[in-house]
């Protein structure tokens, strides 16, 4: 995803790792690792970003929805979070 010019992922990855015991992402490396649920499928993604221009999506352990439309979905979810 093409980011906007006044995004800030430093900003966003301080706002998230305020809360220690938080169980619903993971944050490592500047990497967040978040299950996503689009109707009855869930999705384990890795959302990194590329100089503050880039949002790169990764999917793990074969949880890429097949359905372009599912996809479209979480990237709408993740710019909406």
């Amino acid at each position: 995803m093409t980011l906007p010019e006044i995004f800030d992922m430093n900003a966003n990855l301080g706002y998230l790792t305020r809360e220690k015991n938080e169980c619903m992402y993971e944050i490592e490396n500047n990497i967040i690792t978040k299950v996503i649920a689009i109707g009855e499928i869930r999705s384990l993604v890795q959302v990194s970003v590329i100089n503050n221009k880039q949002m790169i999506v990764q999917f793990l352990n074969d949880s890429r929805p097949v359905e372009q439309w599912k996809r479209e979905e979480i990237v709408k979810y993740i710019h909406e979070w």
